[in-house]
């Protein structure tokens, strides 16, 4: 009986620990070195004079179920502080060529990686839950 006891005393004790698991969010991508991700309204400074902020983002990409005429896109409103002076910058981003959309902006080059998450027939993404990835170079003279 007092073995019985301990089998089970310890298959509860397996089942509690086992049952411990992280919490994963289905958004959750692996980002590269040197990728800075991006949220609305929280300004990153990307280099040591431009500090960017998201003010806001059109999301037209057409959404997963859904079959539309064209893929859409993401139009991103940024506001750039380069050494104190601000700027407006409006980025597209796509999402069909590999390498992202680029420009050039006051000495540096700015690419739109990635933005997430992508709409799903039905649902209605609020600005606050997206994710710019993007990464910034700054070019030589």
């Amino acid at each position: 009986m007092k073995n019985l006891q301990r089998i089970g005393g310890f298959l509860l004790l397996v089942l509690i620990f086992s049952s411990c698991v992280k919490d994963v969010s289905c958004y959750e991508e692996e980002i590269s070195k040197g990728v800075v991700v991006m949220k609305k309204q929280f300004p990153v400074r990307v280099s040591e004079n431009l500090i960017l902020e998201i003010q806001e983002i059109n999301d037209t990409r057409c959404p997963v179920g859904l079959i539309c005429s064209s893929g859409g896109e993401v139009s991103i409103d940024f506001k750039a502080n380069i050494n104190g002076t601000y700027h407006q910058l409006n980025m597209s981003y796509d999402g069909i060529f590999e390498d992202g959309c680029t420009t050039i902006f006051e000495g540096h080059q700015i690419q739109v990686l990635e933005v997430n998450p992508h709409p799903f027939a039905g649902d209605v993404i609020n600005a606050d839950n997206y994710r710019i990835q993007i990464i910034v170079d700054v070019l030589k003279n």
